[in-house]
Parts: structure tokens; C-alpha cells; sequence
């Protein structure tokens, strides 16, 4: 199967609708997009849309195109698609905010322990 560049560029129109939908990351190209996603893909993930996105650009070009390998290109985006697909973003969305919350906590509970500390160094408490 040979796969063209409108076939390739199918392949990441859909990675980029699963990005905005699933991780709410927005951009003007997929490159874009996974700079914004940033850590929330794991390496493995990001480093096979990167190819996908550098695939889609070297496609453009006739002679360009030989250096693409399309089997591999297409192994990564079917990764891609399956771990984007498994995403819950609600859930995704929850433990955002837990995360943020604990910190915040952690924080605050440092404060309150060096205040702590500097009271009974100060001989207060």
C-alpha cells in the first residue's frame, strides 16, 4: 500500500481532532499542538508525532518524500491514536486539578512548619 501525502495528512488531521479533544490542546499545526501538550504525553508517544509531523512535511516535497518510511510512520501514528483514544478527559481534568490542589497543600503545610520552627527558635512558643 503506498501511502500519499493527502493519506498521511488524513492520519494527522485525526491525531490533531484526538489532541483538541481528548487533551484540549490547540494549535495551528501538530507540531504546535505537542509542544503545548508537553509533558502530558508520555516520550514514547511524543517522539512517534513528532515523526508523524516531520513525515507530513517531508511528504510535501517529491524528492524529500523517498526519506520517509512509511511503515514506520504509520506503526507510530496507530500508537498514537490508540493512547490518545484511551484518554478520559474528564478524568484527565480531575487529577489536573488534584494535583494542583496538593501542591498547594504542600505548600502551605512548609509555611506552617518553618513558622513553626522560627517561633520555637525565637523562644515565642
Amino acid at each position: 500500500m503506498k501511502m500519499g501525502p493527502d493519506e498521511l495528512n488524513e492520519k494527522v488531521t485525526e491525531v490533531r481532532d484526538l489532541l483538541e479533544a481528548k487533551l484540549r490542546v490547540r494549535g495551528r499545526d501538530l507540531d504546535h499542538q505537542l509542544s503545548r501538550a508537553g509533558r502530558r504525553l508520555p516520550k514514547n508517544i511524543r517522539r512517534d508525532a513528532h515523526a508523524l509531523a516531520q513525515a507530513d512535511l517531508l511528504l510535501r516535497n517529491p524528492k524529500l518524500a523517498r526519506m520517509v518510511n512509511l511503515e514506520m510512520t504509520e506503526m507510530g501514528q496507530q500508537r498514537v491514536v490508540a493512547y490518545l483514544q484511551q484518554i478520559d478527559p474528564r478524568q484527565a481534568l480531575v487529577t489536573r486539578r488534584l494535583n494542583w490542589l496538593a501542591g498547594i497543600a504542600l505548600n502551605l503545610l512548609l509555611v506552617f512548619i518553618i513558622v513553626i520552627a522560627m517561633l520555637r527558635w525565637r523562644g515565642l512558643v
